[in-house]
């Protein structure tokens, strides 16, 4: 008894605070309203199994002749909605031919893999030399000295996304998620604890930059430093034009566009033949793009789509601006300097530079992104800027609620109104051009992001549904509590960092339990994160 009696003294009874019993109560809600949304989309398919796709992808003449030229040794299948079954053909670990095929057994879509492919953006951009020097370049802007250091862990894990870019292009699909799931996960608990946890042990460091240019005049440094930010800002726009490869995206917010300067919404009017699921972006992610459609239409794939890559090279330019302004206003020296190598490291990352140079509305997100984090210090103005975002690319809505819950008294009236006011604008739009229905069909568009199927998710992978719904409901639960802790702790809504993280953390968390990740995806987080981990400090969070 006297064991016992010191066991329980030393391992005290577990009690669940009620914070935790809450926390938990949530997790199940979300769980439970997830299962049940899952339940009925899977009620109401109406696609093949995946042995009847294949059967009708096999029957397809060009489909046959495209496996001729490699052959295949296995097959994999996916949904990609409620009506079209994915059937991926792999020579060993290398994919190729993508099929889609429709619930008659037609194929909706194929996309045959060959050995030079590059799946988006400059060709050039992607060759190994050049990803190469615009990492160097990217080091150089956001590293520290010594190397040894934490900072540096985390400009490591950034570096290392150039690695599923160069798997995708070599066709190794389903390597390259491994290779994207480590960083992002590392990058995910690397932001949540710098919001949440705030400032602990500290080290000191120096910018890369200032130790390489040791011993040069202060004007000189700078004249190169500005020199360096300038040249990039011209590759951007070489790789982006003249070197840019136009992506479905692109085609889709140029058709788009075209469809709104004649009064028309792109919802269930874009070229189905050669789009699926072009219309699954809400309506500021086509708008953007109106300039472009304006002096050259698109309404088929052999139409002249380099507007796009205009209006991303224009996003992405204003992104680097922003980015400047964020280095600087969140900077400890708030100099010209540490703004400009912010602006450096955002020109400089490959996946902003893949998705300039496809016309990406990816790198449009970004870049008002990139605008909210130079404003963090101002709620209202912050919550504006993801907002716009959010309607540009749907997932910053996520990161709303932080945004918005750190505010306080008439800031916090500001935030929401100015929040209300512009998604009030936006649906009054689409009211004006379509009535009431015209809601109705950008809700069921963008619906086609909740039930989306690919290879390039760690969930295809697993194979098991169960796994991506409690994830999903544990980002669900991520949100509210740190929606919570913005609203009650001071520390942390007074703190821009903190709250950069707490979103950063949220939109990260959001890519891994997709259904779909791309690379460029990491446009519309990375001012965030910069903010977070990179922004120059002299003492960083344990």
């Amino acid at each position: 008894m006297a064991v016992l009696s010191k066991a329980r003294a030393a391992f005290p009874p577990l009690r669940p605070t009620r914070g935790l019993v809450v926390v938990l109560a949530v997790f199940l809600a979300a769980l439970a309203l997830l299962t049940l949304l899952h339940g009925r989309d899977e009620g109401s398919s109406r696609r093949l199994s995946g042995e009847e796709a294949v059967a009708a992808a096999l029957r397809d003449p060009p489909s046959r002749f495209a496996l001729t030229k490699s052959d295949y040794t296995r097959y994999r299948t996916t949904p990609i909605d409620d009506r079209l079954m994915r059937v991926s053909f792999f020579d060993g670990p290398q994919i190729v031919l993508d099929v889609a095929v429709a619930p008659d057994g037609t194929i909706r879509n194929r996309i045959p893999y060959s050995a030079n492919y590059i799946r988006v953006g400059s060709e050039i951009g992607q060759d190994p030399f050049v990803l190469l020097l615009l990492t160097f370049a990217f080091v150089l802007a956001v590293a520290r000295s010594p190397l040894e250091g934490r900072r540096n862990r985390d400009v490591a894990a950034l570096i290392s996304f150039s690695v599923p870019v160069m798997l995708v292009n070599a066709r190794l699909f389903e390597a390259s998620v491994v290779a994207a799931v480590v960083p992002l996960a590392y990058l995910m608990v690397r932001c949540l604890r710098v919001g949440f946890a705030g400032s602990g042990e500290t080290e000191s460091f120096s910018p890369l930059w200032d130790e390489i240019t040791t011993g040069w005049h202060p004007r000189g440094r700078m004249r190169a430093l500005i020199a360096t930010t300038v040249a990039a800002a011209v590759v951007m726009a070489l790789l982006t034009v003249p070197g840019g490869l136009v992506s479905d995206v692109a085609f889709a917010s140029m058709a788009g566009a075209t469809d709104l300067t004649h009064g028309l919404l792109p919802y269930g009017h874009l070229p189905q033949n050669e789009l699926v699921h072009g219309d699954t972006y809400p309506l500021l992610a086509y708008a953007l793009y109106v300039p472009a459609a304006l002096v050259s239409p698109v309404k088929g794939a052999f139409d002249n789509l380099d507007g796009g890559l205009w209006v991303a090279l224009a996003m992405a330019l204003a992104g680097a601006v922003a980015m400047f302004a964020a280095g600087r206003r969140h900077s400890e020296t708030r100099s010209s300097a540490a703004g400009l190598r912010m602006a450096l490291a955002w020109l400089t990352f490959p996946p902003v530079m893949i998705a300039a140079s496809s016309g990406s509305n990816d790198v449009a997100a970004g870049a008002v992104i990139a605008i909210a984090a130079a404003l963090l210090a101002r709620p209202a103005w912050s919550a504006l800027a993801v907002t716009f975002a959010g309607w540009i690319k749907l997932a910053p809505f996520f990161a709303l609620p932080v945004i918005v819950a750190r505010a306080r008294g008439r800031e916090l009236v500001r935030a929401l109104a100015a929040t209300a006011l512009l998604s009030a604008a936006v649906v009054g739009w689409i009211v004006a051009l379509d009535g009431i229905g015209g809601v109705g069909d950008m809700l069921n568009a963008l619906s086609f992001q909740a039930e989306r199927g690919s290879l390039l998710s760690p969930w295809s992978l697993i194979g098991w549904q169960p796994a991506q719904l409690a994830f999903q409901a544990g980002v669900l639960t991520l949100i509210c509590v740190a929606a919570v802790r913005a609203a009650s702790d001071r520390s942390i809504a007074s703190n821009p960092r903190r709250v950069a993280a707490l979103a950063a953390g949220i939109l990260l968390a959001l890519q891994l339990g997709a259904g779909y990740w791309s690379y460029t995806y990491l446009a519309w987080v990375f001012p965030l994160i910069a903010i977070a981990l990179l922004a120059e400090r002299r003492s960083v969070p344990a």
